[in-house]
């Protein structure tokens, strides 16, 4: 990119460099650069290229991982990390400060199992949420996932008929939803359902006078 000119394609050699596979995404996580193929995950250190195309790349060093990224529509940074799709059923997150990924997505693997296309991911700041929208491989339908950052937790969001998403982003602090038929819908504000909503809890055992006690519980605050 040069003043009053046209934005070019480069030729220099600085902007090559050598990874085994076929590229299937690239990111940059607290100044560290990472390659990812389909089955492996790659830094690639150097000082990197300046405006002018000139700096060193250093050859792509593997990171010890159980695969790559399968789809570049994963990826989304937030405060924890950097999530991505490392199989059809499998969402990962390269921590902060380094170290090995994560298999973050484990209590949602059968949910993303049957819903295996994500189309986007977007980071919602406002309510401190990852989402992911997912379709089955018809196209048919779709379901969106939500991981929690503040309570670390996941969640499913099922539409009431048959959905599929193209894809989202944030806007005024809400999330916008690029459906499949192409109409976009902003994420409501109302907290108040129209009618009442049915939901039931199950928790594990609860003991606070120990096992063998007995006592009362005069509330429960959610």
């Amino acid at each position: 990119l040069f003043p009053n000119e046209p934005v070019q394609w480069s030729l220099s050699l600085g902007f090559f460099t050598s990874v085994r596979g076929e590229v299937t995404a690239v990111a940059i996580l607290e100044e560290v650069r990472f390659v990812f193929t389909a089955h492996e995950i790659f830094i690639v250190p150097g000082e990197g290229i300046d405006d002018n195309g000139n700096g060193p790349l250093g050859p792509p060093l593997k990171l010890p991982r159980d695969g790559g990224c399968i789809d570049w529509r994963s990826l989304v940074e937030c405060s924890i990390g950097l999530f991505f799709q490392l199989d059809t059923d499998k969402l990962y997150l390269l921590p902060r400060g380094g170290g090995a990924p994560i298999w973050i997505g484990q209590p949602i693997r059968d949910t993303l199992a049957a819903f295996p296309v994500i189309t986007s991911a977007t980071l919602v700041k406002a309510d401190q949420t990852v989402c992911f929208t997912c379709n089955d491989t018809g196209a048919t339908t779709g379901r969106i996932l939500v991981y929690d950052i503040r309570a670390g937790a996941w969640f499913v969001d099922e539409p009431l008929s048959a959905e599929t998403y193209r894809g989202s982003c944030q806007y005024q602090n809400r999330l916008v939803l690029c459906k499949g038929t192409g109409a976009v819908f902003q994420q409501d504000t109302s907290d108040t359902p129209t009618t009442f909503i049915p939901v039931e809890l199950e928790s594990g055992d609860i003991f606070p006078a120990g096992p063998d006690g007995w006592c009362s519980i005069f509330g429960a605050t959610l």
